[in-house]
């Protein structure tokens, strides 16, 4: 969910647990930078990622997939922790994007690295590599579009 209004919270912190659902003893990380507006949140039930929440002025750049895959699984290791904290897997956790082909989970980001890797070139090349759009075709027109726009900035 995303949210956007002109009245702030006085307590993104107490904000946050509302929003989550919890008590004030149960696991919450918060990072809050007051000057720069930045606020962000991950509510944790046990090793199970509940909840997070990232504020800012701006659009905030979150790995939306990739914290949502987090949903699901346990999450303990405390670096762990601290990426979700921070929105991202990490260098070695590239950001899929977002996520053009539900079939194969694949997002925008993965078409356009293998497209301007020189690996394809084509809708058909891009499902052979990642498999988007070879099941029941829905967005081949929207790997048409990332493939058309690629070529558009070579050429400029």
């Amino acid at each position: 969910m995303e949210l956007a209004g002109r009245a702030m919270p006085a307590d993104w912190a107490a904000f946050a647990r509302r929003l989550f659902g919890r008590d004030e003893g149960d696991e919450v990380l918060a990072y809050v930078d007051e000057e720069a507006g930045h606020c962000r949140f991950a509510a944790f039930d046990g090793a199970r990622l509940s909840g997070a929440l990232f504020v800012g002025r701006e659009p905030v750049p979150v790995s939306r997939a990739w914290l949502a895959d987090h949903l699901a699984s346990p999450v303990i290791d405390s670096r762990d922790r601290l990426r979700i904290l921070a929105g991202r897997g990490g260098e070695d956790v590239p950001d899929p994007g977002a996520t053009i082909c539900s079939c194969f989970n694949v997002g925008v980001n993965q078409i356009a690295a293998v497209i301007a890797s020189g690996e394809c070139a084509s809708v058909e090349a891009v499902g052979a590599v990642l498999n988007a759009g070879t099941n029941c075709g829905s967005c081949r027109s929207e790997i048409q579009r990332i493939v058309t726009a690629s070529r558009i900035r070579e050429a400029i």
